[in-house]
């Protein structure tokens, strides 16, 4: 499942139309449109933050997952734990390198 095909699917779930997502979110009904069709990256940082909430996706990691692989790019929420725990950054380094020395990476 893609991004925006999640989005909408919960969206529906809860009988939510475009319209009042937009305006809980602050966007544009177009805007929310082509997220949902794939036309756009998903959002990131406070809004992706504040549509996870006004949606009660309830998955957060599936959720910023799906985000993520979107766009290409890493979770927000690994991201920001990173970005609170700079002696990751070594561990994570540790594990690729002991990856490509298997040559699993």
């Amino acid at each position: 499942m893609y991004f925006g095909d999640f989005i909408r699917s919960k969206r529906e779930e809860q009988g939510m139309s475009l319209r009042v997502l937009s305006v809980m979110l602050g966007v544009t009904p177009s805007y929310l449109s082509d997220i949902e069709r794939g036309r756009r990256f998903p959002p990131s940082g406070q809004l992706l933050k504040k549509m996870y909430e006004a949606l009660g996706v309830g998955d957060i990691e599936r959720y910023y997952d799906l985000a993520a692989e979107a766009k290409n790019d890493i979770p927000e929420d690994i991201k920001r734990g990173l970005l609170a725990n700079k002696v990751l950054y070594q561990e994570i380094r540790r594990i690729i390198d002991a990856a490509r020395k298997d040559g699993k990476a």
